[in-house]
């Protein structure tokens, strides 16, 4: 088995996509994995042990993708698989002129007709919702001092009545205040054990807001 994949365009989705190639090569430990990414990505797949070999785009004299040339090189290669990761028409057309019998991507950007198997891509809304669902479960956490298992589910969305989703927009939720969190957040690492060490970065403008917050929080000033 030869699986090609198309690796994000941005050097950040490049580094977010790694434990998904960790993923792949579970799935498939003896098949060979080759990504396929810009120049700018190149160094985040050097050496990387999860896959087998990195390939460039072949770009014409403006170094512009040329989409015709790559697909032609990548020919040769007979790949069985190919998953596509970011969600540009271009990129599913590249694997399709390819030859690849197999293309896996999102279902997005009129691309459809380009792949073999496809993933419809969750609604905004949903994304939504289960953001607002998480941040209220942490303002709990912080505000009780309780706080779920490491891997635990901190919030079951069916557990929230409809009409309680509806009334809670986007907009709706307060941002947790930043020095409470982090106050929060070192007294769940156990900051008060002498073997650990925890600075509080602050303005000059939030020196009182931070003082009050510490003191609150039981923690000196002077090692927070």
């Amino acid at each position: 088995q030869h699986i090609l994949v198309i690796m994000p365009t941005w050097l950040g989705d490049a580094v977010m996509a790694t434990p998904f190639l960790r993923a792949l090569r579970n799935l498939y430990p003896v098949a060979r994995i080759t990504c396929l990414a810009k120049a700018l990505v190149q160094p985040v797949l050097a050496g990387l042990p999860l896959i087998d070999a990195a390939t460039s785009y072949a770009t014409n004299k403006h170094g512009s993708i040329n989409v015709s040339q790559t697909a032609a090189e990548l020919r040769k290669q007979n790949f069985d698989l190919a998953v596509i990761l970011p969600n540009t028409f271009r990129s599913a057309l590249l694997a399709w002129r390819s030859g690849i019998p197999r293309r896996l991507g999102y279902n997005r950007d009129g691309r459809r007709m380009l792949l073999t198997d496809y993933i419809n891509p969750v609604r905004r809304e949903e994304c939504e919702v289960r953001l607002m669902i998480q941040r209220r479960a942490a303002r709990e956490s912080i505000a009780t001092g309780r706080w779920p298992n490491v891997g635990a589910a901190v919030a079951n969305p069916n557990e929230i009545p409809g009409w309680y989703v509806k009334l809670m927009g986007w907009n709706s939720f307060q941002p947790l205040p930043t020095i409470e969190y982090y106050l929060a957040l070192s007294r769940y690492l156990g900051s008060r054990d002498t073997n650990r060490q925890m600075v509080l970065g602050i303005t000059e403008d939030e020196r009182e807001e931070a003082a009050a917050a510490m003191a609150q929080a039981g923690l000196p000033a002077e090692s927070p």
